[in-house]
């Protein structure tokens, strides 16, 4: 792959993932009358396929440029260990597949709290700078 053609997928990849982090600014504001839980399921929902959205990109952005892999931070460190906390207490808790995937009320769990780490650890590898 040439120089200028890799720079094009990393800025390009760089730009969606920033564009999908300002859509979760008015995510908030969306809901779905006839859905189930009308104010949680839609959100979470449209929440979880944004942040998988930003992934698949991101792992474009880290293919073409190593350089946005994320860093060892203290957050960084801290946000994983949590995670790493989380899924192993809710794997022995007793109720595992509760503490995984929660309730349609709810829709936290384990799994929900590995969107908003991955949500966390993207946007602190990608947005570094107002170049974008």
């Amino acid at each position: 792959m040439s120089k200028s053609n890799s720079k094009n997928i990393s800025l390009f990849c760089q730009k969606v993932i920033f564009g999908l982090a300002i859509l979760f600014a008015i995510i908030p504001m969306f809901f779905i009358i006839k859905s189930i839980f009308p104010m949680v399921l839609p959100k979470t929902l449209l929440f979880r396929g944004t942040v998988e959205l930003m992934l698949i990109f991101y792992l474009i952005l880290i293919y073409v440029d190593k350089s946005f892999l994320p860093k060892l931070t203290r957050f960084n460190l801290a946000l994983i260990s949590f995670t790493v906390v989380s899924f192993v207490t809710g794997f022995f808790g007793s109720s595992p597949f509760t503490s995984m995937f929660s309730t349609a009320e709810r829709m936290m769990g384990n799994f929900g709290y590995l969107h908003f780490v991955l949500f966390a650890l993207i946007l602190s590898s990608v947005i570094k700078s107002k170049e974008i």
